[in-house]
């Protein structure tokens, strides 16, 4: 399980920022930047470690940013890959 990581892709029009409360509960939460405005990954091993393999810690962070999501109107997609699924 500690090989999974989940991706938010958020589509913004040419040339928009993401919201600044967005990049606040993102940070808050461990969530990396993998593209500028766009991408953004959790990776599980490390969260998972810190709190004793807890799902529940991991889970709220993921359902937290997507309810900022939703708050804000924007238009995304969460998916959790493993590994194997994540291109390179």
């Amino acid at each position: 399980m500690n090989d999974l990581a989940t991706f938010i892709v958020i589509n913004m029009d040419q040339n928009a920022k993401i919201p600044e409360d967005l990049v606040e509960v993102l940070k808050k939460h461990g969530w990396m930047m993998v593209r500028e405005d766009s991408i953004f990954v959790l990776p599980w091993e490390r969260i998972l470690e810190a709190n004793g393999k807890d799902v529940s810690e991991l889970m709220a962070r993921v359902e937290h940013v997507r309810l900022t999501l939703r708050k804000l109107g924007l238009d995304y997609d969460i998916r959790t890959m493993g590994s194997d699924q994540i291109p390179t």
